[in-house]
């Protein structure tokens, strides 16, 4: 069996683990970062509507935006119509997600293709497991310093060697068709040792085994890492969205309170020549995919969309608020940690903070041989998101509350727990 050493190994190239790995990249780490699918961000399953304020995290380039937007349009269930001016843009997010693995790579991480973590060879030792929740105020991102190394087989080199600045050593394919890997079934708990955490990944039909002083698990919502660390399924709300030819541009994004989004909304978001339509709910299933396809009816008499579907995602989002977010050597990271704000179910942002916080914390301990570096990553978790998701996990659950209501009473509450309202940043 093929043997790879790394400081940190990072599963799941999405936003959250391409930001951890080119953060702990850029501390010195040796980064492996690891992703399940066939190709990075594909298939999409976001409906990619960020505030501006993303470019305080992540300069992303032109190519990575299909459009900006000035405003959010809000329709209530008693008919009554709300507009806010809240500047965002909608992404494209493969663009986006293979812009940030770029990222990672240049800055020297080690990327694998088509690569899915199997098991963690050892015994299960819990050092620690602490619960956090999330807001949205942080630092400006690190300042590049493209310094670190992948060790792969035995041979160890000195640190004071660097890979080349471009960070494409050792790369077996090309980063436009990334096929990386994610999440998988675990045979135990990782155990830190003197050598770090040993992880089976299966990468080519071959088994390869990776020697690991610290794990960052960051394979969304049904996180195979999150599992290793014993923790129960993350509450979630079913999400479906089709892309359909967008008949007259807007730069205004719309969202739809109906009792049959019940604990979510419907959405129209342009796109450029194209409007992302669809909804996110967690009442009965059969319900939400008859009220989206109602609200893509009323769209297509409206003559907003075209009647011809390019494309269909489907995905779970987190909305229970964050829980464990580490385990000894382990960290979760965005969505794996339920760092998605509970009402709107946005968390690019988020992921992409709790990236960096993580891939900091990780380098620290990686190369000290210090695990309690990784304390930092729990307490600033909470001095940077905690204030955000424990409001929306307090609107969350007065929501939940109203659906049964009348109009008139459920878009009152929906106007104390939705962002576009004054209402809900008042206690």
């Amino acid at each position: 069996m093929e043997r790879l050493s790394c400081d940190v190994l990072v599963i799941g190239a999405g936003p959250a683990g391409s930001t951890a790995a080119r953060v702990a990249s850029q501390e010195g780490a040796r980064v492996l970062l690891v992703e399940r699918k066939a190709q990075i961000g594909t298939p999409v399953q976001c409906a990619g509507y960020v505030a501006k304020a993303v470019r305080w995290y992540v300069d992303l380039p032109s190519e990575c935006v299909s459009q900006a937007v000035e405003r959010l349009r809000t329709h209530l269930p008693d008919g009554s119509v709300h507009e806010a001016e809240m500047p965002g843009y909608l992404l494209d997010r493969g663009a986006m997600d293979r812009f940030l693995a770029k990222q990672a790579v240049k800055s020297g991480a080690k990327l694998l293709v088509h690569t899915t973590a199997q098991q963690v060879v050892g015994n299960p030792v819990k050092e620690k497991a602490a619960s956090v929740a999330v807001g949205a105020i942080h630092e400006a991102p690190l300042e590049v310093r493209p310094e670190s190394l992948f060790w792969q087989n035995s041979g160890a080199k000195p640190r004071s060697e660097v890979a080349p600045k471009d960070g494409m050593s050792g790369f077996s394919s090309g980063l436009l068709g990334v096929g990386l890997a994610a999440g998988a079934r675990i045979a135990a708990p990782p155990q830190k040792g003197a050598q770090g955490t040993e992880v089976v990944v299966l990468r080519a039909g071959q088994e390869v085994l990776v020697d690991a002083r610290v794990i960052i698990g960051a394979d969304g919502p049904r996180s195979t890492v999150a599992r290793w660390m014993g923790k129960a399924p993350l509450p979630v709300a079913s999400a479906v969205q089709y892309e359909a030819p967008l008949r007259r541009q807007t730069d205004t994004a719309e969202v739809y309170f109906r009792p049959e989004f019940r604990g979510g909304y419907g959405w129209f978001f342009p796109a450029g020549d194209v409007a992302r339509v669809g909804a996110a709910f967690d009442g009965e299933y059969s319900e939400g995919i008859k009220g989206l396809g109602r609200l893509m009816g009323e769209l297509l008499q409206k003559a907003r969309i075209s009647d011809s579907i390019i494309s269909h995602t489907a995905g779970p989002v987190p909305v229970g608020g964050p829980g464990v977010v580490r385990w000894g050597n382990v960290l979760l990271v965005g969505d794996a940690a339920g760092l998605t704000h509970p009402v709107t179910g946005a968390g690019i942002v988020n992921a992409i903070i709790s990236g960096e916080i993580a891939g900091r914390a990780a380098a620290r301990a990686a190369l000290d041989s210090d695990l309690s570096a990784l304390d930092e990553y729990e307490e600033e978790l909470r001095t940077v998101l905690t204030p955000a998701l424990e409001r929306a996990s307090e609107k969350r659950s007065l929501l939940e509350l109203a659906w049964d209501l009348p109009p008139a009473e459920l878009s009152e509450a929906i106007r104390g727990s939705w962002i576009a309202f004054d209402e809900y940043y008042r206690r």
